[in-house]
């Protein structure tokens, strides 16, 4: 709602811990809620080798990237 366009925004959101499993229904939360088509940067909250799905959940972030649904990852 605000007057900026959006090129002039930067927006960073994360996957949680426990949507490692499913990034991209975490990220279509994420979008909806922020009512965006994208967003700039989507970061793995953090990796959580126990759970053992960051691999999966980075390569699936790696998808969503060439999706144009999130610029960058990390």
């Amino acid at each position: 709602s605000s007057s900026l366009p959006r090129s002039e925004l930067f927006i960073t959101t994360k996957l949680w811990n426990d949507d490692q499993g499913d990034p991209l229904a975490a990220l279509e939360t994420s979008l909806e809620k922020l009512k965006l088509d994208y967003v700039d940067l989507y970061l793995i909250h953090w990796p959580r080798p126990q759970q053992d799905q960051y691999v999966s959940a980075w390569r699936e972030l790696i998808k969503l990237r060439e999706q144009g649904l999130v610029k960058s990852i990390g």
